[in-house]
């Protein structure tokens, strides 16, 4: 995990008493239907998406899930890209 790059965003998601294995797994299902993928545990890992191209990390604590963007589009903004995380984790 490159947790040393720059965050063009930040933000958090509460996902309530959801289990967390439950949420990556359906992270992962997502991002895959749409070109992209996640690698990671119920703690931490990496995601990226293919249109546009987003790339970042995330970390579990409690019940919220940080995700910091490391790489995305001029155009493509922060609340776009944590609209469609929170539709792949609610899915």
């Amino acid at each position: 995990m490159k947790t040393n790059e720059k965050a063009l965003c930040n933000f958090s998601i509460n996902f309530g008493s959801r289990d967390p294995s439950a949420l990556i797994q359906t992270a992962k299902t997502e991002l895959a239907k749409h070109g992209g993928q996640l690698t990671g545990d119920m703690e931490q890992g990496e995601f990226s998406v293919a249109s546009p191209s987003v790339e970042g990390w995330y970390r579990i604590s409690g019940n919220e899930i940080t995700f910091v963007i490391t790489k995305k589009p001029w155009y493509a903004p922060c609340g776009l890209i944590e609209g469609k995380l929170k539709e792949y984790l609610q899915a």
